[in-house]
């Protein structure tokens, strides 16, 4: 699987923590004493160093206090005995026998002091790291541990899941996914108020929420990487607990996107870590994007496993159809785009193009006559085009056009129409050969829009097949390119032979199971050499499936 979520895979989590049985009250714990991101986006992780007692530091220098000993005390009154006495000589080797007794002593509890001190500097040292760095200990670690290595000390941990940790660097890994995503929207629209700009502090930009309440991009930005993090745990604890394991081909994939990111690092002069961490947010490592994959793949496998197994019967799909009617009905329309300049801050540009469209609206009663305006009323966007370089003349480019204006759509999945296109096309009051005119600040366009049909219930029939490709193998094969094995391969009868007994195996190791589709998706992911339609492709697909 890629390193980025895919806008497909994103909807279809969406959609199936809605209608699954996927833990909705899953809590989510965030540390207040974990790194937050703050203004700048970068992690700071707070807390209070524990010093040595103040009896022991003064002016910034060590300073211990020997006990004296005193030597020479006067004998017991109980000793009767006359001590002999001691010559000039003898009496000086004594006394300095006495002083490097003393001096030695003093040296010993001076070491066990200092050792003393070393011990406890370093266990505050390290304790303080515990709690406040998000990855304090490596140094012993191997470099093939330190791939995998992402420690959940309370240093580490920006949030919990019911039990699971979310660490620190996974958590900037989906902040700044959301906030590369919003800013790259931001970047392309350009006009929006509310739109992000990452050059500004977070906490002073406002946008509205999902309730349309007015909210910081800070908060928002927070608000839905707590939500992801809370739905990637639901379906990843889920599908541990079903079995959900990562293949050897989805290894081999998160390997080699690791080593990709190796590569590009060579290349820049950086360290891989340095390199991950740049693109990726503070504090993410080769280990978080490892993690981040391996939860990702296991989420994502066993959703696929709930779309399989939750196969709703003929009975309830007419009941939902029958209920839902409404969502279900199709229109067709015909359009043409009269292009404005968005750069224009007088607006003059918009409300010209408005005023030419109105006007070319009116001499339009049905497919043909709109069509025929393309020339004049499309003249700008032609020009456009044909900039490109792409058509080599301008009615190549009106013929274009004109192939692509008829369209349709559907009232549950108005494919990012503006809100007045879709009201107008399912209102009950416009008719047949109806036009309007509606104006899109997001594209820079306003759209003639002609109603070529009323809501009608969609009449397509959808099919969908799971398959199991064997291709036939050989060494020479096995070595070619992928740009070479698409193209036609002669294969000798042995060969075939060998792919047909292949594809037998399998059959009858399906034969084995309990016969379900998710079963057989299991299969495909193991042995299917159709990428376009496995988990391999990173498209989305998985287990083989397509639709008719």
């Amino acid at each position: 699987m890629s390193d980025k979520l895919k806008e497909n895979s994103a909807e279809e989590f969406e959609n199936l923590s809605e209608e699954n049985e996927i833990r909705e009250d899953d809590t989510l714990e965030i540390n207040a004493e974990s790194p937050k991101l703050e203004e700048n986006d970068n992690w700071e992780f707070e807390a209070t160093a524990h010093t040595l007692n103040d009896t022991f530091i003064e002016n910034d220098e060590l300073v211990i206090e020997i006990p004296k000993k005193e030597y020479n005390a006067k004998p017991s009154v109980s000793e009767t005995r006359e001590r002999p006495k001691l010559s000039e000589t003898s009496g000086a080797s004594t006394n300095k026998t006495v002083k490097q007794r003393d001096n030695r002593n003093t040296t010993i509890f001076l070491l066990i002091a200092m050792i003393g001190v070393v011990i406890l500097g370093a266990l505050t040292f390290l304790g303080i790291r515990y709690y406040t760095q998000p990855v304090p200990f490596t140094a012993f670690l191997s470099d093939s541990e330190k791939k995998t290595y992402e420690p959940l000390n309370p240093g580490n941990v920006a949030a919990k899941v019911n039990n699971t940790k979310i660490s620190a660097g996974m958590y900037s890994y989906f902040y700044t996914s959301f906030l590369t995503n919003y800013a790259n929207q931001a970047q392309q629209s350009g006009s929006d108020d509310s739109a992000l700009d990452v050059k500004k502090s977070l906490d002073k930009q406002f946008t509205v929420d999902n309730d349309g309440n007015k909210i910081s991009w800070s908060k928002k930005l927070d608000t839905e990487t707590e939500d992801w993090c809370r739905k990637l745990v639901a379906y990843y604890e889920a599908g541990v607990k079903n079995g959900i394991t990562l293949s050897d081909d989805e290894k081999k994939t998160i390997d080699e996107q690791i080593k990709t990111f190796k590569e590009t690092a060579d290349g820049m002069d950086m360290s891989l870590n340095d390199y991950i961490e740049t693109n990726y947010g503070d504090g993410v490592t080769e280990a978080t994007i490892r993690k981040v994959n391996e939860w990702l793949t296991i989420a994502m496998n066993y959703s696929q496993k709930l779309s399989t197994e939750l196969i709703p019967t003929v009975e309830e799909t007419e009941k939902y159809y029958n209920e839902h009617k409404d969502d279900f009905l199709y229109v067709k329309f015909s359009y043409l785009p009269i292009m404005f300049d968005s750069e224009d801050s007088t607006g003059k540009s918009k409300e010209k193009a408005i005023k030419k469209a109105q006007k070319y609206a009116k001499q339009i009663k049905n497919s043909d006559d709109l069509k025929k305006l393309i020339p004049v009323a499309c003249k700008d966007y032609i020009d456009e085009l044909l900039e490109t370089g792409q058509f080599k003349s301008a009615d190549d480019v009106a013929t274009q056009l004109a192939a692509s204006t008829e369209s349709s759509i559907t009232k549950s999945n108005p494919d990012q129409y503006p809100e007045d296109i879709v009201k107008f096309l399912f209102d009950d009051k416009t008719k047949v050969g109806d036009t309007t005119t509606v104006a899109d600040d997001g594209y820079s366009v306003v759209f003639i829009i002609l109603k070529d049909g009323d809501p009608a219930p969609l009449d397509d029939e959808t099919y969908s097949v799971r398959h199991i490709l064997i291709m036939p193998q050989s060494e020479e094969n096995k070595a070619q390119e992928e740009e070479e094995q698409q193209e036609e391969k002669e294969y000798t009868k042995e060969q075939w032979a060998e792919a047909e007994k292949k594809a037998n195996e399998v059959f009858a190791e399906f034969q084995k199971t309990d016969k379900s589709e998710y079963q057989f998706a299991l299969l495909a992911e193991k042995y299917s050499e159709d990428p376009g339609s496995t988990s391999a492709s990173g498209s989305g697909s998985y287990g083989g499936l397509y639709y008719k």
